[in-house]
């Protein structure tokens, strides 16, 4: 199975965790979403737990980054017969034009250099469906 974090209703949950300044509610926010989706989907659980991973990394405190570690733990105790096998699809037109703009602007700030020489493929690809959409 090959997950990539470019699914609408992931960027548009992650935009809201990035807007959340306390980890201790980006996680029960994130841990949240992932219980109350109605997919419930592997994918959605794979996209959780790399950015669990990865936003732990920003903190120096361990107490803030034992939130996130606790977070990966809960996700990796639940039995895998909860996550359906499909992914949920990209359908832009469930969120509003002004939801959507905002994360067209943050998609485009992101960086890569760390892990590509330029923004990955899929991330290309997102982008321009996105703006496909907008300028509908």
């Amino acid at each position: 199975m090959t997950v990539n974090k470019f699914n609408i209703h992931w960027q548009v949950r992650r935009l809201l965790l990035k807007s959340l300044k306390d980890p201790k509610e980006k996680v029960s926010n994130v841990l949240r979403w992932l219980s109350e989706d109605k997919n419930r989907n592997q994918y959605s659980k794979e996209r959780v737990l790399n950015w669990l991973k990865t936003t732990s990394w920003a903190y120096k405190d361990e107490k803030k980054r034992g939130y996130f570690n606790k977070g990966i733990k809960r996700i990796k105790e639940l039995p895998d017969t909860v996550w359906d096998d499909t992914d949920s699809d990209n359908d832009f037109s469930i969120y509003p034009s002004s939801i959507l703009s905002k994360l067209l602007k943050d998609l485009e700030k992101r960086k890569y250099n760390l892990q590509f020489k330029g923004p990955p493929q899929d991330h290309v690809d997102f982008v321009k469906k996105l703006e496909k959409h907008l300028n509908k």
